[in-house]
């Protein structure tokens, strides 16, 4: 995913405040949640956008206008996930 595609999953723009992205993935979380939507798609939006919580949060001033620190980022964060996922 791009940084944009972060934003957009939480319906935020650049340049928002840490504050707008916490209170925009509860909105989201509460809305996707698997024990609250019954829905087949909650659960793919509702890791999507937790993804995107912690992107966000871990590289947003990192990123913001520099191309090469985003593409450094990106390969942390996919590290990271993998990890994760052992």
């Amino acid at each position: 995913m791009t940084i944009s595609e972060y934003f957009k999953i939480l319906g935020l723009e650049k340049g928002c405040t840490v504050d707008e992205i916490k209170k925009a993935y509860r909105i989201k979380a509460r809305l996707y949640h698997p024990d609250i939507n019954p829905s087949p798609e909650a659960k793919d939006r509702f890791i999507a956008a937790t993804e995107a919580y912690e992107f966000l949060l871990t590289y947003r001033e990192k990123v913001a206008n520099d191309e090469e620190a985003f593409k450094k980022a990106m390969d942390d964060w996919r590290k990271y996930r993998q990890f994760r996922s052992r």
